[in-house]
Formats: C-alpha cells, sequence, structure tokens
C-alpha cells in the first residue's frame, strides 16, 4: 500500500474491516504462536488487564514481534487503577519495560489509561522516554487533556465523542489538531464506521471532513515515519 491523505486512519481496532479506503492499526494479543499476517499494520503490547506475575518474562518475545516489520506500534498497553485484582506496582513495573522497549526499538506506544493519567505524566518524565505516546479512547475533561498535550502526549478520539456531553464537545473544540487522532476500538466485529467518527468529529470541530483527513494523515506519517520508512510506504499519491 502506497499512502496517503485519501485514507481514513484508525489508529486503533480489534477487529480489521479490510476496506480499502481505511488504513488501521489492528491490535493483535501477544500470545503462544501468534502469527503476524503479511499485509496490514499492527500493535502489540501486554495490555494491564492481562497482566500476571511472569509477564516480564515475556518481554522478550514482544521485542521479536516488534521487529516485524508490519508491527508499527507497541500496545496497548499502559495502567488500569479500575483493576483492583492486579496490583499498581506490578501493573507499572510491566509497563516500565515496555517503554524501555519502544525507546531501544523507536516504536511508539499506544495507551490504555483507565484513572491514572497523572502517573503516566509522571513515568513519561521520569523515564524521559523520547518516542511519541497516544492515549487510545480519551475521554477525559479539558484540563487533563491540556496536561497532557503538555507533556508531549497525542490523543485518539473513539465512539465516546457520539455522546455529545458538554466535556466531549469541549475537549474536541480545544485539542491541538497535530495532536489528534480518531479510532473505532471495535471489540465485537459489530461497529461504528471510523467514516462516521470523522464525521462526529469534523462537525463537533467545525471543520471541513477533508481538512481532518489531511491532518490525521500527517500525524500518521509523523508518529510512525520510523516504521513506515521501512519499505517506501511513505510515498504519497498524486
Amino acid at each position: 500500500m502506497i499512502l496517503s491523505d485519501k485514507y481514513f486512519i484508525d489508529l486503533h481496532c480489534h477487529h480489521s474491516t479490510k476496506n480499502i479506503k481505511v488504513v488501521e492499526i489492528e491490535n493483535l494479543m501477544l500470545e503462544p504462536r501468534l502469527e503476524v499476517p503479511a499485509s496490514g499494520f499492527f500493535s502489540i503490547g501486554i495490555h494491564p488487564w492481562f497482566i500476571t506475575e511472569d509477564s516480564c518474562l515475556a518481554i522478550n518475545s514482544l521485542k521479536q514481534y516488534l521487529e516485524n516489520e508490519n508491527v508499527i506500534a507497541l500496545g496497548e498497553c499502559g495502567l488500569d487503577w479500575s483493576r483492583k485484582s492486579i496490583s499498581r506496582s506490578l501493573q507499572e513495573q510491566v509497563f516500565v519495560e515496555q517503554i524501555k522497549l519502544s525507546e531501544i526499538l523507536s516504536v511508539p506506544i499506544i495507551i490504555h489509561s483507565v484513572k491514572s493519567y497523572s502517573d503516566l505524566i509522571r513515568i513519561r518524565l521520569n523515564s524521559k522516554a523520547k518516542q511519541p505516546w497516544i492515549i487510545h479512547g480519551f475521554s477525559s475533561n479539558s484540563i487533563m487533556l491540556n496536561q497532557l498535550i503538555e507533556k508531549g502526549f497525542f490523543i485518539s478520539f473513539g465512539p465516546a465523542i457520539f455522546r455529545k456531553t458538554a466535556k466531549i464537545i469541549d475537549v474536541i473544540q480545544k485539542v491541538p489538531l497535530n495532536k489528534v487522532f480518531l479510532e473505532t476500538d471495535n471489540l465485537t466485529k459489530r461497529r461504528v464506521d471510523i467514516c462516521e467518527i470523522y464525521s462526529q468529529f469534523a462537525r463537533l470541530r467545525k471543520i471541513r471532513i477533508d481538512d481532518l483527513k489531511e491532518q490525521i494523515f500527517k500525524n500518521f506519517i509523523h508518529v510512525f515515519k520510523n516504521k513506515l520508512s521501512i519499505d517506501g510506504r511513505l510515498e504519497r499519491e498524486n
């Protein structure tokens, strides 16, 4: 595939639609005998919901998958303080090990965060990470948005933008467009179409959908340039 701003970008999905108008980053579960498909873009990481005492031992296996040219992101990974069955210390330990891999391999991170934004900021500062970090499924307020943007995070919005609450509208109107991604995060094959999410965001932001597509394409190229340059996929169509 030769990438261009004619495509919609779905930053994070769990089931590919094979839509030729959409560039998807499909999330794969790190599991024994996982085979990365020969085409498409993928992310792989250790999700905080599935962390065990042995998760740090899986880091070497994760490293091998991240070296695949079609795996362009590490994730989703992060911190979920709502999961009481998995200690905060263990979640943070596994997350930090994945940050180290991200930095070594120059791979961006797609982050799952629940009730943990302030800790993410602390860890990013302490780790001195240089790779882009993208918060997926953001639904917090503009105060937290500004704190994350100030620390260099990118923000991805999903189906929550259809709620059209005052909080969500305020965030969409204030977020810098050069920090934005959109996603479906489809956990089942019944899903919202990424084109509908683009349309809703453009409507709430009061911008043209073509301008939004162009900007998100630029963000995609900027964040994932290290992986996309491997086989000439950075070329633009005329």
